[in-house]
């Protein structure tokens, strides 16, 4: 049997045991919706975590929040700079870089210039 038969499986019967705790009371109507719909569960267990840790949570948060302005700040004066560059045109380098294989030339005693390889 492939496995999603398997998840389909599991998913009737979670829902058929909800069901069932759902008629016979065993929990409260929070706790069953939360069961009914875990991502809104996760996230009132995410608040109520904010809520009880907010002395060390707030300090993170806010330090979290500057650095992200503070990027937002970097990156939109990069942009600044790079729309002025563009606008100013090509840059050109300065001047034309030095081959660094070439060797010097050497002069004789005549005044006649010769390559050091003749």
């Amino acid at each position: 049997m492939p496995p999603c038969f398997d998840y389909i499986s599991l998913f009737l019967a979670s829902l058929q045991l909800l069901q069932l705790w759902e008629k016979n009371g065993y929990f409260d109507e929070d706790t069953i919706q939360q069961l009914q719909n875990p991502a809104l569960g996760l996230g009132q267990y995410q608040a109520s975590l904010i809520t009880e840790y907010a002395a060390v949570v707030q300090p993170m948060q806010l330090a979290f929040q500057q650095q992200i302005q503070a990027l937002k700040t970097q990156h939109e004066k990069f942009v600044a700079s790079l729309k002025q560059q563009q606008q100013a045109g090509p840059v050109r380098p300065a001047a034309t870089p030095v081959e660094a294989d070439k060797t010097p030339s050497m002069t004789t005693q005549a005044g006649k210039r010769t390559s050091p390889k003749n």
